[in-house]
């Protein structure tokens, strides 16, 4: 039996192969930059965290303070669910839409790669700060306006990989 190793996708890639879905997480990262970032504890369990996100050439990243649980969990095991902020209600009422991306998180050390990301990076970060790049494994965009039916798009990148892709109506 052979098993098949998909790498995740950077950034880049991942909004070429399911550009509605990056096309949404970019609209929904830009707007209101904090996502929800879900980590794994040592001992398994999840463990969720806000953070800043930022989009910077060709990748998706997260600066986390150097000595927190959420680097520890980053550095340890890479696995990471990021949700994206939900928009806020506006004079035309409330847009219901999320975006979850999954995958896994890889440090960076390549100071050019740091120095781009942090001229884009709305929040502050002190120089110890850890930088990490989220590659894609995984999305969901999920959207329905004024109490309409839920859409819900897929993706994976097994399905991706396969030529199948995902959609439904709720």
């Amino acid at each position: 039996m052979h098993t098949l190793l998909v790498m995740p996708y950077r950034w880049a890639r991942f909004a070429a192969a399911a550009p509605a879905i990056a096309a949404a997480a970019e609209r929904l990262f830009r707007a209101f930059t904090i996502g929800y970032l879900a980590t794994v504890r040592r001992d398994g369990a999840p463990r969720v965290h806000p953070v800043t996100v930022t989009l910077a050439g060709d990748g998706l990243y997260v600066l986390v303070l150097r000595h927190t649980p959420k680097a520890g969990d980053l550095r340890r095991d890479g696995r990471f669910a990021l949700h994206a902020f939900p928009h806020s209600p506006t004079a035309d009422g409330w847009h219901d839409e999320e975006v979850m991306i999954g995958g896994t998180a890889a440090l960076v050390t390549d100071r050019e790669v740091r120095e781009r990301v942090e001229r884009v990076h709305n929040d502050t970060a002190p120089p110890d700060a850890l930088l990490f790049e989220l590659s894609v494994d995984r999305a969901v965009h999920k959207f329905r306006r004024e109490g309409g039916q839920a859409d819900v798009v897929t993706f994976s990148i097994a399905a991706s990989t396969s030529g199948a892709s995902g959609s439904t109506r709720g």
